[in-house]
């Protein structure tokens, strides 16, 4: 995904607000659980890890690729940006906004 033709586009690069200062090392966040509002998120009574999500996203945005005929040049970054942006954009868990308007 680092070079572009005519029928790509470079990499996105999150040049916003949404990007969270992290205590949390990808390393750790990927493998610990999703937290809402309503506490863990679970599947089959099954905590729901960050990693798991993203190997959900990530196939559900293959799948859609393959059904409109286009395809990535390079698998292993194209996962590897979304896992990055996932993480730049969630809340570590002891700074999630909905545990503040709790209190």
């Amino acid at each position: 995904m680092s070079q572009t033709n005519e029928l790509s586009l470079p990499p996105y690069q999150p040049y916003n607000l949404t990007v969270r200062k992290r205590k949390m090392m990808f390393k750790d966040w990927i493998d610990s659980p999703i937290e809402n509002m309503n506490g863990t998120v679970k599947e089959n009574d099954q905590p729901v890890s960050h990693g798991d999500y993203i190997k959900y996203f990530h196939r559900n945005l293959k799948n859609i690729l393959k059904s409109n005929n286009l395809s990535i040049n390079n698998e292993k970054e194209f996962k590897n940006e979304i896992a990055t942006f996932i993480y730049r954009i969630s809340e570590e868990p002891e700074n999630a906004l909905y545990k503040k308007e709790k209190k």
